[in-house]
């Protein structure tokens, strides 16, 4: 018999309540629940796929034709995951997100960097030996995802899941990778840029004589960035609206307060901005408008916050005035 993928997935779903309902009449162990899940779904949705020896099963690879993935690579990922009953985990497709009806215009979409060591072990497993161009489709349990099989039986979160990646590019000095982005972007209508340490770059866009006072409380707007351009935040409630991520009232777009010092070790004590964010209006005068950008070691690091990724360069357009 031939199901349609509507019908798969109906099955796929009443095949997986049902034996969630006898592991709960038998009070089977956990992981033997799990693994009577996963092999239910594959003998429905992929038959004659076998499982490697860890346990996972790879339903569609393609190897590529690029730079190799290396177990301590980073690497540029475009990619699905979801839950066996087609519930979305995490993606990176724009489409994606418009199509669940969950698109943002502050969020980003485009490929992602992942460090190998950093993932877990059936991640691991499917991309090492992949190469540029490559893709690989597979079903890790949650046992190689370093999940607690006895807590998530019932529940959609931590589960076995479905990894569909495609492969961009293998990225061999990821410091590299982020300066070459920035010099890039410095090159774009910014040609009395200053460097002013590594990874950090600052001009400013109107210049003012007035030092900040020391131990002294400020007022700043600003507009953060991707570099692609697009505005991921704000506080300056009309460039919101423009942007379209506008959000409630105008009461809800107050300035920051930024807390000066001559010190800099005691800025970043006093105010809990980025270092990168900090170092900007560290070096700002009273009344100035600024651009700065910088890469991820002086923003949101190797895990990202929110909907802003890991291993992310960012620019914030700031202006420092009397407290209000």
């Amino acid at each position: 018999m031939k199901y349609t993928t509507v019908a798969r997935a109906t099955l796929a779903l009443l095949t997986l309540t049902t034996l969630l309902s006898c592991s709960k009449e038998t009070d089977e162990d956990p992981q033997s629940v799990q693994e009577r899940i996963l092999r239910a779904y594959i003998e429905l949705n992929y038959p004659g796929c076998t499982p490697t020896e860890s346990g996972l099963y790879v339903v569609d690879r393609s190897e590529g034709s690029g730079a190799q993935i290396k177990d301590s690579s980073y690497v540029l990922l475009d990619y699905d995951i979801t839950y066996l009953n087609g519930t979305y985990v995490s993606y990176t497709s724009e489409e994606t997100a418009r199509q669940l009806g969950a698109f943002s215009n502050s969020d980003f979409y485009g490929p992602q960097i992942w460090y190998l060591p950093d993932t877990k072990a059936g991640v691991r497993e499917i991309l090492t030996g992949l190469k540029e161009g490559g893709h690989v489709k597979a079903v890790i349990p949650a046992w190689l995802l370093d999940v607690e099989t006895e807590n998530t039986i019932y529940d959609s979160d931590g589960s076995t899941k479905i990894y569909d990646i495609y492969v961009r590019k293998v990225v061999p000095d990821i410091k590299k990778y982020e300066i070459d982005q920035l010099e890039e972007y410095s090159k774009k209508g910014l040609s009395k840029i200053d460097s002013l340490s590594y990874g950090f770059y600052f001009y400013r866009n109107k210049i003012s004589t007035d030092t900040l006072a020391n131990e002294t409380s400020y007022s700043v707007r600003y507009v953060g960035r991707y570099l692609d351009g697009k505005v991921f935040d704000t506080n300056i409630p009309d460039t919101a609206k423009r942007h379209r991520i506008y959000t409630g009232s105008d009461e809800n777009y107050e300035p920051l307060t930024f807390k000066y010092s001559n010190d800099w070790n005691t800025v970043l004590e006093k105010n809990s901005f980025v270092k990168g964010f900090n170092k900007a209006l560290f070096n700002m005068k009273l009344g100035e408008r600024a651009t700065t950008f910088f890469w991820s070691e002086l923003g949101y690091g190797t895990e990202g916050k929110d909907k802003i990724p890991g291993y992310m360069p960012l620019c914030f357009e700031l202006y420092i005035y009397e407290l209000e």
